[in-house]
């Protein structure tokens, strides 16, 4: 699989979203700045890091002003990339 930065990731996925979202898709992994980026699968095993993360990114939408509904709507996408990023 090609390695993606997230940066990649962001702008691929702010291509696929509905126009509403787009802000949101670029915002969504913001929160790696502060947690750093932990792959999908070792992530899933870490419920406190993800908590965290979590309150990271709510924490991020707040003072940018994206409501947090948008971050959730975008992770169905983001979850559907990712799988198209692993098979490339």
């Amino acid at each position: 699989a090609f390695p993606y930065s997230v940066a990649q990731h962001s702008t691929l996925l702010s291509r696929r979203v509905p126009k509403e979202l787009v802000r949101a898709a670029l915002m969504h992994d913001w929160s790696e700045a502060f947690t750093n980026d932990v792959a999908r699968p070792v992530k899933v095993t870490l419920p406190e890091y993800r908590e965290r993360e979590h309150q990271i990114q709510v924490r991020i939408f707040e003072l940018m002003n994206e409501p947090i509904e948008n971050l959730e709507a975008v992770h169905d996408y983001d979850i559907r990339i990712c799988a198209d990023e692993m098979r490339k």
